[in-house]
């Protein structure tokens, strides 16, 4: 969620504050990958784009141990 600073500078065309409505698109993606019977890998990735309001690029990984 934007911070209201970052939602009033966001587009300077409105006279008043911007509202944040959420429209836009997510893409991603991932993948697990096992080391052992019980130790696995997993990473993932994420594109956002909410048009002026937001834009961003998110990954993660993760060593997970099943029990």
């Amino acid at each position: 969620m934007l911070s209201r600073r970052a939602a009033r500078h966001a587009d300077r065309r409105f006279s008043g504050p911007v509202r944040y409505t959420g429209d836009g698109w997510r893409i991603g993606g991932g993948g697990e990958l096992a080391l052992s019977h019980n130790l696995f890998l997993r990473a993932a990735f994420r594109y956002s784009d909410y048009g002026r309001v937001a834009r961003g690029q998110k990954a993660a990984g993760m060593i997970g141990w099943r029990f």
